[in-house]
């Protein structure tokens, strides 16, 4: 028993440095600033797990379009370009455009084996109820899931299994990559903050959903070696695209601060 605690701390990690890009809606424009800004500082990222938006941003740049690029591509689009209404009970709009844009993007590297960098989706599997890490197969439907928000998103079906945003039960995957990387750099982008105004019911919804996420990216923060955490983050809408340049430029600007 000794020898094999003793042979677990010693495990080989693939990996030097992995990243953790957390869910956060339109948040996720920081991301880009954040990888930017590990670009510039030469740190390269060896493999990534995302969730919600840390999916859609981490499946683009793993399929090898730059920080730049993907903001050029994205930040000009407003929700309703990536999603359409939906009337059946299971939530108020599908992300049926968002999945049209991703197939755009990615081209031919549409599978998680054709991408440049190991990447990882973690899911809500609604049916056992428990998170999913998924690194194979259609990566455009599995980043399509990991950002079904629950009510304001309808459900992604995937075979039999109904899933929703992985953020539900960790919006901050460290999980897949905890045993493959030497460096964890976490980046959450979902700092709870007083909100005084509640205008419809998708405001509530989302207000909703990243309460719940509060309690499990507190606790995988803390296994994080650098945890990116902007607070003034926090003042920005969950679906607002319109602050684009400013949320990438909180993400870049704090990670500069950032000794490595």
């Amino acid at each position: 028993m000794v020898l094999d605690l003793f042979s677990g701390l010693f495990k080989k990690r693939p990996y030097k440095t992995g990243i953790i890009l957390g869910g956060g809606g339109t948040r996720g424009f920081a991301h880009l600033g954040v990888l930017q800004a590990l670009h510039e500082k030469e740190i390269s990222v060896d493999a990534i797990s995302g969730v919600s938006a840390g999916a859609i941003i981490g499946g683009l740049v793993a399929a090898g379009k730059s920080p730049i690029e993907v903001m050029t591509v994205m930040s000009s689009q407003k929700l309703m370009d990536f999603t359409s209404l939906s009337f059946p009970k299971t939530g108020l709009l599908k992300l049926d455009k968002l999945g049209q844009f991703l197939k755009e993007q990615l081209g031919e590297t549409s599978s998680f084996e054709k991408l440049q960098t190991p990447f990882w989706v973690a899911l809500s599997n609604l049916n056992k109820g428990k998170v999913e890490y998924h690194n194979s197969g259609d990566l455009i439907t599995k980043i399509l899931a990991s950002a079904a928000i629950p009510i304001l998103f309808s459900p992604v079906i995937i075979g039999q299994t109904t899933y929703v945003d992985g953020g539900l039960f960790d919006n901050l995957p460290v999980a897949p990559l905890q045993d493959k990387c030497k460096k964890l750099i976490g980046v959450n982008i979902s700092p709870v903050q007083e909100v005084d105004d509640f205008s419809n019911i998708i405001d509530i919804a989302a207000r909703t959903f990243q309460l719940n996420d509060k309690s499990n990216t507190r606790k995988n923060s803390r296994l994080c070696s650098v945890l990116i955490q902007p607070p003034e983050l926090g003042k920005y809408d969950l679906l607002d695209t319109s602050n684009a340049q400013k949320l990438f430029d909180i993400g870049y600007e704090h990670t500069m601060k950032i000794d490595f």
